[in-house]
C-alpha cells in the first residue's frame, strides 16, 4: 500500500558549527531501495552489496523501517532465514514476499508492518533481533524520495559507501528492467545504474492535446515540479481565454499537466507556459502550443436512433448520433442529457470519453455499458447515475460540454415519442430523408428493419443509417371514455398521439353544461388522454367531443368524434378536507403518523364497512362498522397509537404499505379515492397542488366551498390539542384558515440565534433576509448564502430554479433577498422547500465580492461534532489549514462520499458530492489547506451534532499548505550574556501565524526526533531569546517551524 509520511527539509542555521560525526563502515550495505511499484498494493524490497572479499553469513540479520533497536516498535522487522549467505562483492534481494519477476530473491519472515515509506523511510540492518551490531543504515535518517515514476527504484551512487540520507548520493534508477509489470526501472541483484553528472536541461513542451473545449492536457519532456506546475497563473491562452480554472499534475505521469477552462469556442488557439520547472529546478519560459478547438455547428451531428426499451428486464439502452458534415469531428466531453435542464441537475447525464471522434457521414452508437451484440459502440461514463430513458418519450439532447457548452441537437422540452409501444427491443429512427432536420422538425418511425431473431434488440439500425419511412396518413379514432372518478375521465385512442395537442383542454368537450377539462394530460401509454374537471360531475350519462387531437405524424382525429360514459349516482355527500402526507417524524419514519380527514356534509350518518379508501400505493378495504355522523368529521390515520402517531386522534386506522397492499400518502402528492361497497366512487381528490409542508397539514377552508379547487385550501398554522410531535392540524375538528402572515426582517447572524442544543430560536418562523450567495450546488439542491460573518443553508427547489426577478440561477457573488420559513432538519438550520412556507431567492444584483472564507481550526469543528452547542460557523465559507487526507489505500476521489481530514489528533470529514468537479480527481498528498462549506446532517442523538461535513461542490478546495517546514533562523550570541537571540522571516504564506522554536545538542540532527521543543505554546513574534542554554561553551543547533495559533 502507498503510505505518505511527512519528510522535513532542513534548512537552520547554528550560532556554532561543530565537526560531523564518523560513520561506521560496514561489511554489507544498502544500495538499491524499490519503496512504491506500479500495483495498488506494493511487493516492496531492498537491495544489499558485501564490500568485502569474503562470503558473509547473514543468517539471521534483521531489516527494519522503526525508529528504535530493537523492532518492530510501532513499525516493522523482517528477518533473514537461515543458512543465508551473500559471496564477495555480489547483490542480494530482500523482500517479504516472493517476487515472480525477479530470480534469487530472499523471502524473509516478518514481524509488524514492515512497509516503506513513499516519500522516505527509516532502513537499518542488524545482525541479530536483540543485542545485534548495526551494519548498515539508521534509526533518523531516512532515505530520500527520488523517484517521480511509480515502479522505478532509488539507487545508490557509490555502492560501497555506507547509509545516507543525502538526496546527491542517490538517483532514480535509468536502468529499464521492463516495459510492463510492477518494477519498471531498476538493478535488483546487479550493479547499479550510473549516476552521471546531474540533469541541467530545463523542459520542453511536447504536446498540447484538446481533451474537451474546456480541457487541455499538456505534456512536458520530463518530470515538473508540481507546485510551480499547478499555478495557474502559468498558463495563458489567447484570443480572450486567459489563465485555466484550474491546473493539475497528473498522479502517474508527473510530466503531463490537466488544464480546466471555462468553455471555449471553436477556434484556432496558442497556449503560453510562461514558466515551468523539472525536479531539479531548471526553468523554461514561454513555451508555446498550438491547438485547435473543433466545435459542431448545430445539427452538424444529429441523434437518428433511439433504443430505450430492450427485451430483458434491465435495459441496455443506446441513442445513434451521425455526422452530417464532410469533416471529422472530436466530440471528447460532449454530453447526452435525458433531464430538462442545462447543465443537467436531477436526471442523468452521459460524457464522451477522451479522444473520441465521430468521422464524416458516420453512425455512431452511445452507451454506458459495453454491448456484447455490437462492435464499436462508444461506451460513455454517467455523470449523475440516473439516465435512463423512459418508454413512453423521454426529453433528449446533445450538448458540447457538462457546463458551458452549446446545444448540438435535441432539446430541453420536445420529447421523442413513443413508437416502439409494447414491441420491447424495437428501436425508433429518424426517417431517412429527415436526418439532419431539426429536432422539432423530424419524423420518427418504429423500425421495420431486422437486426436479431432472438436477444436483447430485434428491429433497429445499429451503426447504419436509417430505412426510408412508410409516411402514416391514418387518423387516429377515438374509441372509449372511461370512468377513473366522478371527477376524472380517461379518453382512449387506437394509437399514440402528439402531446401538445392532446394536452390542449381546448380540444375536449363535455355536454350537459360540463365543457373542458381544467386539465388533460397524455399518459405512460401514449393513446390515452386523462381529463380532470373542476368538479366531481352529477351521476348523468355524458356525451365527450374530440377535436383536432392528432397522431404523431400530423393526421388528425375526425371533426367531432364522441363516446359516451356514464357517472353512477352516489347516496352521499362525503368531502375530503385535510391531509397530513408528511408528518414531523425523522428519517423514513412518515409512517408513524400520515393521516387524512373526510367530512359528511349529509344529513343521515353513514356505517362505511366495506368501503375502499385507495391512493396511488395501494388501497384499503373498511372493517368492522367506522360510522360518520351527520355533519361531522372522520380521520383516517397510519397509526391508531395517539402515543406515537403524534397524538392524532384517529377514527380509523388504515393498512400502511408502498406495494399495493396499503396506503402511503406520498410528500409530493397524489389522487386519493372513496369508493363505497359497491365500487361506486363517494369522492375522489388529489392534494398534488394543495398547501401543506413537513408537520403541517392541507385544509379545506370551509365544507362548503369546492374541494377540487386549491385556492379554497390553506396551510395549518394551529396545533390540535394533544398534539405531541409539534405537527400542526385540526384533524376532527374545523379548520382554521386565517389571514397569511406577515414576514419578520432579521439579519442572517439574528436568524442564527440558537439554544444550547443548536435549535434556531426563529424554528418554524416566516422570515426575510439578505445575503451573497457563497455557493449553489443545483445537483444537490444547496445553496449558501453569508452576510457578515453568519451563513444559512436554502435547500430545495429554490437552488434549481431561476430566481425570481432573473433568468438563471443563483451563482456565488450574486446579492439575494431569502422569503420563507426557517426549518430545522437534522440537524441544520435551514430555509426548505418543505418548510410551513417554501423558500424564495429574489435576484438583486450580481458580482458582488464573495465573503472570504473564514479560517478555522480543525479542534473547533471536531469539538463541535462532540458536543452540543450553538453552532456559530454552520453553513459558512472556511478554510481548515493544515490538514492532510487519509485516503485509507484509495487514489481518487468518488462521488457521494466522506473522506477524513487529519490536524494532529483532530479529525474531521470532507464530502464529495456527485456533481463536484473533484471526482474522478487525484486525492492530494501531503499538507494542505482546505476551502469550502461547513455543513451538518445528522439524525444522531438529541442534538443532531454528531456529523459536521466540509463540502467543497465546485468551490477551489486545496492549497498546499506551508506550516511545519522548517524557516530559516539566524542565531546571535549577544555579548555579555548566556542567551541566545533567534530571527527569523515570516512563513512563505500567510496560513500558519504562530512558530514553534526547538533546539538539538548533537551533531547532525534529524528533525524533529533529535530536537526538543522550546515553546510549549506557539508564539506570533519573529524574535525568540533562549535563556535556557547555560554556560558560554554550551552549544545548540536550532530550528523554527510555522504552525496554526492556537
Amino acid at each position: 500500500m502507498r503510505i505518505w509520511r511527512g519528510l522535513f527539509l532542513l534548512s537552520a542555521l547554528c550560532w556554532v558549527a561543530l565537526p560531523a560525526l564518523a560513520q561506521s563502515f560496514g561489511d554489507v550495505v544498502f544500495t538499491e531501495v524499490m519503496y512504491d511499484d506500479t500495483a495498488g498494493t506494493d511487493a516492496e524490497w531492498v537491495e544489499i552489496h558485501n564490500t568485502t572479499a569474503s562470503t558473509i553469513d547473514i543468517s539471521g540479520w534483521v531489516v527494519g523501517d522503526a525508529s528504535v533497536y530493537p523492532g518492530p516498535g510501532s513499525e516493522g522487522v523482517i528477518t533473514i532465514p537461515a543458512a543465508t549467505t551473500i559471496a564477495p562483492d555480489a547483490y542480494l534481494v530482500l523482500s517479504r514476499v516472493a517476487l515472480p519477476e525477479i530470480t534469487g530473491e530472499i523471502v524473509c519472515t516478518g514481524a509488524g508492518s514492515w512497509t516503506l515509506g513513499n516519500t522516505g523511510d527509516n532502513l537499518w540492518l542488524y545482525t541479530a533481533a536483540t543485542g545485534g551490531t548495526l551494519i548498515d543504515g539508521s534509526l533518523s535518517a531516512q532515505y530520500p524520495d527520488e523517484t517521480t515514476t511509480a515502479g522505478n527504484s532509488i539507487e545508490k551512487c557509490d555502492e560501497n559507501s555506507t547509509w545516507t540520507s543525502d538526496t546527491t548520493a542517490w538517483i532514480q534508477s535509468t536502468t529499464v528492467f521492463a516495459a510492463t509489470g510492477r518494477y519498471r526501472n531498476c538493478t535488483p541483484g546487479a550493479p547499479n545504474s550510473d549516476c552521471g553528472g546531474g540533469d541541467i536541461t530545463p523542459p520542453s513542451l511536447t504536446s498540447v492535446t484538446v481533451i474537451s473545449n474546456t480541457q487541455l492536457d499538456v505534456l512536458f519532456s520530463e518530470s515538473v515540479n508540481q507546485t510551480v506546475a499547478e499555478t495557474e497563473a502559468n498558463y495563458s491562452v489567447d484570443n480572450g481565454v486567459g489563465a485555466p480554472l484550474s491546473a493539475l499534475r497528473d498522479g502517474t505521469n508527473p510530466a503531463l499537466v490537466h488544464l480546466t477552462f471555462s468553455a471555449m469556442s471553436p477556434n484556432s488557439y496558442v497556449l503560453t507556459v510562461l514558466t515551468v520547472e523539472d525536479l531539479n529546478n531548471n526553468a523554461a519560459n514561454n513555451l508555446t502550443g498550438n491547438f485547435v478547438i473543433t466545435g459542431a455547428a448545430s445539427n452538424a451531428i444529429v441523434i437518428t436512433e433511439v433504443m430505450y426499451d430492450d427485451t430483458a428486464g434491465a435495459d441496455i439502452e443506446w441513442v445513434e448520433i451521425y455526422n452530417t458534415t464532410a469533416s471529422p469531428i472530436n466530440i471528447s466531453g460532449y454530453v447526452l442529457l435525458d433531464g430538462p435542464a442545462y447543465p443537467p441537475t436531477t436526471e442523468g447525464a452521459w460524457i464522451v470519453p477522451s479522444a473520441t471522434t465521430i468521422n464524416a457521414g458516420q453512425y455512431l452508437v452511445l452507451c454506458d455499458t459495453a454491448i456484447a451484440e455490437f462492435t464499436n459502440e462508444v461506451v460513455c461514463f454517467d455523470s449523475l447515475g440516473a439516465f435512463g430513458l423512459n418508454n413512453s418519450g423521454d426529453n433528449l439532447s446533445l450538448f458540447t460540454s457538462f457546463s458551458g457548452g452549446t446545444l448540438v441537437h435535441g432539446s430541453l422540452t420536445v420529447a421523442y415519442p413513443d413508437l416502439a409501444g409494447g414491441n420491447a427491443g424495437n428501436s425508433i429512427e429518424v426517417c431517412l430523408a429527415d436526418v439532419g432536420l431539426q429536432w422539432e422538425n423530424v419524423n420518427w418511425y418504429e423500425s421495420a428493419n431486422v437486426f436479431a431473431a432472438a436477444g436483447r434488440y430485434r428491429h433497429c439500425t445499429p451503426g447504419a443509417a436509417p430505412s426510408p419511412c412508410v409516411p402514416d396518413v391514418t387518423a387516429p379514432v377515438l374509441l372509449s371514455a372511461n370512468v377513473v372518478t366522478n371527477s376524472q375521465i380517461d379518453a382512449v385512442f387506437d394509437e399514440n398521439l402528439a402531446e401538445v395537442s392532446a394536452e390542449t383542454v381546448a380540444n375536449y368537450s363535455v355536454d350537459n353544461g360540463i365543457g373542458t377539462p381544467t386539465t388533460a394530460v397524455l399518459q405512460g401509454d401514449g393513446n390515452t388522454v386523462r381529463l380532470t374537471f373542476a368538479a366531481s360531475l352529477p351521476a348523468n350519462t355524458y356525451t365527450l367531443t374530440v377535436n383536432n387531437v392528432t397522431d404523431v405524424a400530423g393526421n388528425p382525429v375526425a371533426a367531432n368524434s364522441t363516446a359516451q360514459f356514464t357517472i353512477v349516482p352516489s347516496a352521499y355527500d362525503i368531502i375530503f378536507t385535510e391531509f397530513m402526507p408528511n408528518p414531523n417524524f425523522g428519517g423514513n419514519a412518515d409512517s408513524l403518523g400520515e393521516w387524512f380527514e373526510i367530512y359528511n356534509r349529509g344529513a343521515n350518518a353513514v356505517n362505511m364497512s366495506g368501503w375502499i379508501i385507495s391512493d396511488a400505493n395501494g388501497s384499503d378495504t373498511l372493517e368492522g362498522n367506522p360510522t360518520i355522523p351527520a355533519g361531522g368529521y372522520f380521520v383516517f390515520c397510519s397509526n391508531g397509537d395517539s402515543a406515537t402517531n403524534g397524538g392524532v386522534p384517529e377514527n380509523y386506522a388504515y393498512r400502511f404499505g408502498t406495494t399495493g397492499w396499503g396506503l402511503a400518502l406520498n410528500n409530493s402528492g397524489e389522487l386519493m379515492t372513496l369508493r363505497d361497497a359497491a365500487n361506486v366512487t363517494v369522492t375522489a381528490l388529489s392534494y398534488s397542488g394543495l398547501p401543506f409542508a413537513a408537520g403541517a397539514s392541507a385544509q379545506l377552508s370551509a365544507t362548503n366551498l369546492d374541494p377540487s379547487n386549491p385556492v379554497n385550501w390553506c396551510i395549518a398554522s394551529t396545533a390540535w390539542s394533544g398534539a405531541n410531535n409539534g405537527d400542526l392540524g385540526t384533524p376532527g375538528a374545523a379548520n382554521i384558515c386565517g389571514a397569511p402572515a406577515i414576514p419578520d426582517t432579521l439579519t442572517i447572524c439574528q436568524i442564527r440565534a440558537q439554544d444550547s442544543c443548536g435549535v434556531p430560536d426563529w424554528n418554524d418562523s416566516l422570515l426575510v433576509t439578505y445575503g451573497i450567495v457563497t455557493h449553489n450546488d443545483s445537483c444537490r439542491r444547496n445553496m449558501y448564502v453569508e452576510s457578515n460573518g453568519c451563513a444559512i443553508l436554502v435547500f430545495g427547489t429554490a437552488a434549481q430554479t431561476n430566481m425570481i426577478g432573473a433568468t438563471r440561477l443563483a451563482l456565488p457573488g450574486d446579492s439575494v433577498r431569502l422569503e420563507g420559513a426557517l426549518d430545522f432538519f437534522s440537524g441544520v438550520s435551514e430555509f426548505s422547500q418543505f418548510a410551513l412556507q417554501a423558500v424564495t431567492v429574489t435576484f438583486i444584483s450580481s458580482g458582488n465580492p464573495v465573503p472570504a472564507p473564514t479560517v478555522i481550526a480543525a479542534n473547533t469543528i471536531s469539538q463541535n461534532a462532540a458536543s452540543c452547542a450553538p453552532e456559530a460557523n454552520e453553513s459558512r465559507h472556511v478554510t481548515v489549514n493544515n490538514v492532510t487526507f487519509d485516503t485509507a489505500g484509495v487514489d481518487t476521489f468518488a462521488a457521494n462520499t466522506n473522506y477524513l481530514l487529519i490536524s494532529g489528533s483532530d479529525t474531521i470529514q470532507f464530502r464529495v458530492n456527485t456533481c463536484d468537479t473533484l471526482v474522478g480527481q487525484p486525492i492530494p498528498q501531503g499538507a494542505l489547506n482546505v476551502t469550502g462549506v461547513l455543513a451538518q446532517f445528522d439524525t444522531s442523538g438529541a442534538c443532531w451534532c454528531q456529523d459536521y461535513q466540509l463540502l467543497t461542490g465546485r468551490v477551489a478546495s486545496f492549497v498546499t499548505a506551508e506550516c511545519g517546514v522548517p524557516l530559516e533562523v539566524t542565531a546571535y550570541r549577544l555579548a555579555g550574556t548566556n542567551f541566545v537571540q533567534l530571527r527569523w522571516d515570516p512563513a512563505a504564506e500567510n496560513n500558519c501565524g504562530c512558530y514553534n522554536v526547538w533546539y538539538a545538542t548533537t551533531s547532525s540532527p534529524v528533525f524533529p526526533d533529535d530536537y526538543t521543543l522550546l515553546t510549549p505554546t506557539p508564539i506570533s513574534t519573529l524574535v525568540f531569546d533562549d535563556d535556557t542554554i547555560g554556560g558560554v561553551d554550551s552549544k545548540r543547533f536550532y530550528v523554527v517551524t510555522g504552525v496554526t495559533c492556537p
